[in-house]
């Protein structure tokens, strides 16, 4: 049961990578950064005057706001598809959902997701690099 498990798992960390590799995680964390860079030359400078320094700061912690948001909507989004697909387990016999959370905490199951995300990227690496 152990090598099924190790299977469907790996399986799952895969489906799990290549969602999250689609969602735009970096361009939002991007643009996280750039507000930030912003607001941080609002602060310093001289040219500005402090109403407007206000405003400006106000509108620039709701855009951070909003992007870290989305961020957090994102990886709910990843993690309900893990708990689907561990739900889905039932539908292969010998697997249930119990058996493969108490994998996922152990040592083993950790190792294994790590493997699993690295297999993606390097298959996703080479596909580019071989593609013509």
């Amino acid at each position: 049961m152990e090598l099924i498990a190790i299977i469907y798992l790996f399986i799952v960390f895969f489906l799990v990578a290549w969602l999250a590799d689609r969602l735009p995680f970096m361009k939002t964390v991007g643009g996280i950064n750039r507000i930030s860079r912003n607001s941080l030359e609002t602060i310093q400078s001289e040219s500005i005057d402090d109403a407007a320094k206000q405003g400006i700061l106000l509108g620039n912690s709701l855009g951070i706001l909003k992007h870290s948001l989305l961020i957090i909507a994102f990886t709910a989004l990843l993690v309900i598809l893990l708990v689907i697909c561990l739900e889905a387990s039932v539908f292969v016999k010998p697997l249930n959902s119990s058996y493969l959370t108490d994998f996922l905490i152990s040592i083993n199951g950790i190792i294994l997701s790590i493997v699993a995300f690295l297999s993606y990227f390097l298959l996703k690496k080479l596909y580019g690099r071989f593609r013509v």
